[in-house]
């Protein structure tokens, strides 16, 4: 059994600046991506999925300064303190409205 973890963001964000909607992952579950997607960014902007974020083994595991979806699996299991996260960052042009999408799947 398991259940479903939807991380959203879609905001408008200064230049320079970034922001993350994250969950941490409870200690001994397996978590699965399923998908994610990227909306309003650009070469300067980006998208990316990372875990253990704002922690010492912080990852990027998925990345993306276009619009769109890259398909792709990733697993791993949680500690109760590391944490899966979005996050969108804003390049140095101007404000501009970032939109990203996790779905991940946690056992129970």
């Amino acid at each position: 059994m398991s259940i479903v973890v939807e991380l959203k963001i879609s905001e408008e964000i200064s230049a320079n600046q970034s922001v993350a909607d994250t969950y941490v992952v409870p200690n001994g579950k397996l978590f699965s991506i399923e998908k994610s997607l990227a909306s309003g960014v650009d070469g300067t902007s980006s998208i990316a999925v990372v875990w253990d974020y704002g922690g010492v083994g912080e990852e990027v595991i998925w990345y993306m300064n276009a619009d769109g979806e890259i398909p792709f699996r990733y697993s791993n299991t949680g500690d109760g303190t590391k944490k899966i996260a979005i996050e969108a960052q804003n390049g140095p042009d101007s404000t501009r409205t970032l939109s990203g999408y996790l779905y991940l799947r946690v056992q129970e």
